[in-house]
């Protein structure tokens, strides 16, 4: 299993604090959400008992609204669009959340080649 390590305070593109949520019976999961800015969307979520990452969702355009989902547990790569509810698997790679247009660019020539 890969991880972030723990769960950041602030967003890696931007660094502006991310909005906390806790979810589950007990808040036993974390979601940090960085949503305000135009150019980037970026969620992670954690178990609270242990504050490290086991997921990543970023924007990877906004028409059609399709985001990019890590499961870094199962080392799994989907993108879902709001247009269409089915998912469709990507060959895993690790992000890297700081240098987020690269990243979105990768995203979209393993969409187009796949």
């Amino acid at each position: 299993m890969t991880a972030l390590v723990e769960m950041p305070i602030t967003c890696p593109v931007c660094g502006d604090i991310m909005l906390t949520k806790y979810e589950g019976l007990n808040d036993k999961f974390i979601t940090k959400k960085c949503s305000r800015r135009l150019d980037h969307y970026m969620q992670l979520f954690s178990f609270a008992d242990t504050n490290e990452v086991y997921g990543a969702r970023i924007r990877i355009s906004t028409k059609p609204l399709r985001y990019a989902t890590w499961n870094f547990q199962f080392e799994d790569l989907s993108i879902v669009s709001d247009s269409s509810l089915t998912w469709h698997k990507l060959p895993y790679f690790y992000p890297n959340l700081t240098n987020y247009s690269a990243l979105v660019s990768k995203i979209k020539i393993f969409i187009l080649f796949s």
